[in-house]
């Protein structure tokens, strides 16, 4: 559970602070049945703004999951950067916080489901479709 209490940094007389968390990806995120998740690793900064909190950072993982040409199991590592708003009032595009706890839950799932890739190569040039000949 990744969450991050404004409060006490308020109370703390904080501005500003870094975090890193470490943590599983759900295996429902998957965009693919045979992909699994492993490595996830949250790095991040807060700031406190007067009536809100930006978090900006940057979530890396790794794919394991079968090359689409020859399925041969493979590795994939992935970094998505991110830079998002929290707000007790969020606008469209914000996420809600309440009663000073930030939970990082949401922003996590929703940018592993944009970053992950749908398709995985065991390298750029994996050739296992050379070998299949149509007559």
């Amino acid at each position: 559970n990744m969450v991050i209490d404004i409060n006490l940094l308020k109370r703390q007389g904080k501005t500003s602070e870094k975090f890193e968390f470490q943590f599983e990806i759900d295996k429902n995120l998957a965009l693919s049945p045979d992909y699994e998740f492993k490595n996830a690793v949250l790095k991040c900064e807060v700031e406190l703004k007067e009536d809100y909190v930006v978090v900006f950072g940057e979530i890396s993982y790794t794919v394991l999951g079968n090359c689409v040409r020859c399925l041969e199991k493979t590795e994939k590592p992935v970094a998505v950067e991110f830079d998002e708003i929290f707000s007790e009032r969020p606008m469209e595009d914000e996420y809600s916080y309440k009663s000073g706890r930030l939970d990082l839950g949401e922003l996590i799932k929703d940018n592993v489901l944009f970053s992950q890739p749908t398709v995985i190569y065991c390298k750029d040039d994996c050739d296992a479709l050379k070998n299949i000949t149509v007559d």
